[in-house]
């Protein structure tokens, strides 16, 4: 296979483009799903051949130096400005990887981690990387690397692209191909694949709908989900659940978006399962500029700041955090690799660089103009095409919003040494007399609270586990003295007390919940607001999960409790300031939900 991939170099380019049409039409003959799914779902297909030739792209000019090394002729253009040899690209995105997991210690020595696998570039190379990173023996330190257990999670998502039995085994073996040379007998039992279908993170049991039942049916749920791990298939009703689901979303951008919702949320549960503390994450620059923009389109600015960041725990200490050691790198630098090292791919991205190849870097695949994530896909690849350096632009200017508590990066050792130096200099003040002993005490709980990783008053939307606005928390509609509140998006404070009351954020009421066909009205339009909005999203509400659904009802009564508790401060003679009134329903209702 690698002796086929260096005879296609070897081509010309009129001959290249023929080869590629070639085997377009090969791989279309045996397609596991669509384009735009497969990018942004990662559900992977059909057979694990090397990759036809690059698109089109800068090229450095003949004689041309590395400008790193300066010793070899520069091979790739990174970033589009700066001529590298293949060796010292390698370097280059590797040490973003390494810095993530050693200098961070994202990755503690004998924990366990999983890598979110589709089969893709991007997830590719990040397998590849931490492979070299891994000591496979614990017992024999070796320099440089980290021992740890790795465990890779591709979640099958064939049952929700309507793909038939043949279709969906062909993708399910194409991506354990692309992971089977680091699962072989060299590394032990220390890496291992497993194959989820996306329909397991539907339980077994039926809905639960008390705390004691909700916490016997989670225990019930997770010896299901470890089934499902161990044997890779789901039930024929868990099938049919999915479907139903996805297809009362009439909303294109909706349904996508669910798809990807329940993808995490069966991700954090598979890996909590394996007793992950972290999961590797292969979103890398292009892709995360994609979804700026279509996050942006959609009304979710809020969460940006913490989509972006290295580190992403939000979601406490009882579940595993998310870290992006491909975040500063584009796609088109992942994909150079990738056709350097001729690593074996899904076929949807053999097919998607096979047509850039033949069309010599001219125009893709149809976009679904209903789709929000579609279009900011093709307009930042456009764009990237046309001018790199746009996609670290964008990275850059939402780096510098205000991130969330949940970003912060673990403490060093030395950052663990400099603080200890400083509470014995606060202490010796303290001895002294200084009115320093507030502050200290407020510094080590606020440490103590990042070392644990529990954001303090983190109420998060049940279904995109997005942070809530102030506007859109439970309750807030009751506290606002006017009827225009703290308005984020075009929405207005009525569509925000409406998802408010359904317990979720106003862009899943407004994209999955509110898109339901409202009976007596017109399909795929939002309902009215008031007593039939959470009515008409009752269907899709029952539909969900019954973790998710159960969570979005403790949501709604616990917003609805802190509201009451807040208005009975007020008429005992409290008053504060807008902000302080949200921040302290924010408190509460996280206080509820904890009890």
């Amino acid at each position: 296979m690698q002796a086929k991939g260096s005879a296609t170099g070897a081509l010309g380019p009129a001959q290249q483009a023929q080869a590629g049409q070639e085997q377009q039409q090969g791989a279309s003959s045996s397609s596991a799903c669509g384009q735009q799914q497969c990018e942004q779902a990662g559900c992977g297909g059909g057979g694990g051949e090397p990759l036809p030739p690059a698109p089109a792209g800068p090229a450095p000019a003949p004689g041309t130096t590395c400008m790193k090394c300066r010793k070899q002729e520069a091979q790739v253009v990174a970033r589009g400005r700066e001529p590298l040899c293949y060796p010292c690209l390698h370097d280059q995105l590797f040490a973003k990887v390494r810095n993530a997991v050693r200098l961070h210690g994202l990755i503690q020595p004998g924990k366990t981690a999983a890598l979110a696998f589709s089969g893709g570039a991007a997830s590719a190379v990040l397998l590849r990387f931490l492979s070299e990173l891994r000591n496979p023996r614990s017992d024999r330190p070796a320099r440089g690397k980290v021992s740890f257990s790795l465990h890779i999670l591709h979640i099958d998502e064939s049952t929700a692209l309507g793909l038939g039995p043949e279709a969906a085994a062909a993708a399910r073996d194409s991506v354990a191909a692309a992971a089977a040379q680091y699962v072989g007998a060299g590394s032990g039992t220390s890496v291992q694949y497993h194959c989820i279908p996306l329909e397991a993170v539907f339980e077994e049991e039926g809905d639960r709908g008390d705390t004691e039942g909700q916490q016997a049916g989670q225990a019930e749920g997770d010896a299901g989900l470890l089934a499902a791990l161990a044997s890779g298939a789901a039930s024929e009703r868990q099938r049919q659940r999915l479907q139903a689901l996805l297809w009362s979303v009439r909303d294109p951008t909706g349904r996508q978006d669910l798809a990807r919702h329940l993808r995490t949320h069966l991700l954090l549960r598979c890996a909590a399962a394996l007793d992950c503390s972290r999961v590797a994450r292969g979103d890398c620059a292009t892709a995360l500029a994609a979804h700026i923009v279509a996050a942006a389109s959609k009304g979710c600015g809020y969460s940006l700041s913490g989509d972006v960041q290295l580190l992403d725990a939000r979601h406490g200490a009882a579940l595993p955090s998310f870290f992006l050691p491909l975040r500063e790198i584009s796609v088109r630098e992942l994909r150079t690799l990738c056709r350097h090292w001729q690593l074996p791919l899904a076929e949807a991205e053999v097919r998607e660089l096979a047509a850039a190849a033949a069309g010599g870097g001219g125009e893709a695949a149809p976009v679904d103009k209903k789709n929000i994530n579609a279009l900011a896909a093709a307009f930042i690849a456009g764009m990237e095409a046309h001018n790199p350096g746009s996609v670290p632009n964008i990275l850059n200017t939402i780096s510098k919003l205000q991130a969330f508590p949940w970003n912060e990066l673990p403490s060093t050792p030395g950052q663990q040494q400099q603080r200890q130096q400083q509470g014995a200099v606060q202490q010796r003040e303290q001895q002294q007399g200084a009115p320093t002993a507030a502050p200290a005490a407020a510094g080590t709980a606020g440490a103590a609270a990042t070392e644990q990783q529990l954001p303090a008053g983190a109420v998060l939307c049940p279904i995109c586990l997005a942070p809530l606005a102030d506007d859109e928390l439970p309750g807030s509609s009751a506290l606002s003295s006017s009827g225009s509140g703290s308005e984020h998006t075009s929405g207005g404070q009525g569509a925000a007390a409406a998802a408010a009351a359904v317990g979720c954020c106003l862009s899943c009421y407004a994209q999955i919940l509110a898109s339901y066909p409202v009976p007596g009205g017109a399909s795929g339009q939002a309902p009215a607001l008031g007593g039939s909005s959470a009515s008409s999203s009752r269907p899709v509400v029952a539909a969900l999960p019954a973790a998710v659904s159960w969570q979005m009802a403790a949501l709604a009564a616990a917003g609805q409790s802190a509201a009451d508790a807040a208005l009975a401060e007020a008429c005992n003679g409290g008053s504060s300031s807008g902000s302080s009134r949200a921040e302290r329903l924010r408190a509460q209702i996280a206080e509820f939900l904890l009890e």
